[in-house]
């Protein structure tokens, strides 16, 4: 019996929870429209471009110059994974008139990243609907997140079919009362018996993750689907980020959590440089840790305002949220996140003159910020993609492989986990002013920094709220 256990594990995941270690990622599947409208441009012989080949272009391209000059408008892509722009949206074998046309190359996207998180050690991914809590079968949410979570169940189903290891799936619906897209994916995915293999277990109860916020969260709510019809077979766990430092103990998950300051451990920090361990909050219950994250970023504002996301840094961020992960040993590890690579935009929540999209300042919609992910090196993402190359990916893995395994960079000290000569070789920059006199500098020197803020200079802030980098 044990060596038929041990070729299920092989073939369909590592332990379940309660019996080893389990490791999550949030996965994106809302590409579809904007794969598509890179479809257009690129039929109508257009350039691809991506937010952070404008960025690169230092000011001889705009924003506008993506899809508003071909008459096109959607969201833009932030890089272009090297997979290509991808979706996963196919219309069901019934629609004669779906919405959208089918996707390209599914099968070879899906496949590929099965591949990549199985090998690196993912036992799920948890699929992101936090937008969208009324479903609504063909209209806008079908197209961005229904139809698409239904194919990558029978992309992975056919694969598990021929033997080929996929990690389980959760999903994590805005659930508030009178949502629905909750119930049609139960009752579509969970409830459907050829999905049981496929569908992320606890302790042998069905996973629904649930977005911790008063928009999203209903305590009745949550009754209805851990009941599932009086099946009684579905656990929630409650899931945001940036909610507090005291909300970590009440058995709430963070998607991600910021590094805590040297200087006071009730405060985050986005500085990666001069700072003592990253020491990230882990989610507590009355049994003890359940919980830690890690992320490839992660930000304290809206991310494409100037500094307020922490950035890559080569995968320093990441080697330095796992010391965290490594030296606890929790149960649960949750990663974000895998491809978002579109995102929502907003007007910026800051009303200072640099309250814009950096790097942009004269773009017709640097105002349009990017909320969660930006450019190549502002991003919480980690596949693999053309601008910004598989190094953080590659960080993700080992890190992961580490975890899984119980170890700490003690035993793998040349793991890309555990390295910092090829991470850690960035320095602090301090801009000050004399306040005597129109006399301007920047310094790399802690010392100087000091010296000259003893002597009446001014040091000159980031005006940004939250953001560390720059007092």
């Amino acid at each position: 019996m044990k060596s038929i256990f041990f070729v299920v594990l092989l073939i369909f995941g590592t332990f379940p929870p309660g019996e080893g270690r389990s490791a999550g990622i949030l996965y994106e599947v809302w590409h579809s429209t904007a794969a598509q409208l890179m479809a257009k441009v690129a039929a109508i012989g257009g350039d691809q471009l991506t937010t952070e080949l404008v960025i690169r272009s230092n000011g001889d391209l705009t924003l506008n110059d993506v899809y508003i000059k071909y008459g096109l408008n959607g969201d833009i892509w932030n890089v272009q994974p090297q997979l290509g722009f991808y979706c996963l949206y196919r219309h069901r074998a019934n629609d004669t008139n779906p919405p959208l046309a089918d996707c390209a190359n599914i099968t070879q996207t899906a496949t590929a990243h099965a591949k990549m998180l199985s090998a690196a050690g993912f036992d799920y991914v948890n699929i992101d609907v936090t937008n969208w809590p009324m479903a609504d079968q063909g209209g806008p949410t079908d197209v961005a997140v229904l139809r698409p979570t239904e194919v990558l169940f029978e992309e992975w189903l056919k694969l598990r079919n021929q033997g080929v290891s996929t990690p389980q799936i959760a999903v994590w619906p805005c659930s508030p009362s009178g949502s629905t897209t909750w119930q049609y994916l139960l009752d579509t995915l969970y409830n459907d018996p050829q999905y049981d293999q496929l569908v992320y277990r606890q302790y042998g109860k069905k996973v629904v993750f649930l977005p911790f916020t008063s928009s999203c969260y209903d305590p009745a709510t949550e009754e209805l689907i851990r009941s599932n019809g009086g099946r009684n077979d579905v656990t929630t766990i409650k899931m945001w980020a940036l909610f507090g430092i005291p909300t970590y103990s009440q058995d709430v998950w963070g998607f991600f959590a910021p590094c805590t300051s040297s200087a006071d451990p009730n405060a985050y920090t986005t500085s990666m440089v001069n700072e003592g361990p990253c020491n990230q909050v882990a989610s507590t219950n009355s049994s003890g840790i359940v919980e830690v994250s890690a992320s490839g970023s992660y930000m304290l504002s809206q991310t494409a305002l100037p500094f307020a996301s922490a950035g890559h840094f080569r995968g320093l961020t990441l080697q330095r949220l796992f010391q965290k992960v490594l030296a606890t040993g929790a149960d649960n590890l949750f990663m974000s996140s895998f491809n978002e690579f579109i995102g929502g935009r907003q007007a910026p929540a800051s009303s200072a003159k640099i309250a814009f999209n950096m790097g942009l300042p004269n773009d017709p919609q640097a105002t349009s910020v990017w909320v969660d992910t930006y450019g190549s090196e502002f991003s919480r993402d980690i596949e693999p993609t053309v601008e910004g190359g598989s190094r953080v990916w590659e960080v993700a893995s080992s890190c992961v492989t580490l975890y899984k395994a119980g170890q700490t960079c003690s035993d793998a000290p040349a793991s890309a986990c555990c390295t910092t000569e090829d991470k850690d070789v960035f320095a602090s920059i301090w801009s000050l002013s004399n306040a005597a006199g129109p006399d301007n500098l920047l310094t790399s020197s802690a010392y100087e920094r000091s010296v000259l803020v003893s002597q009446g200079w001014k040091e000159n802030c980031n005006p940004i709220p939250n953001p560390t980098a720059f007092c």
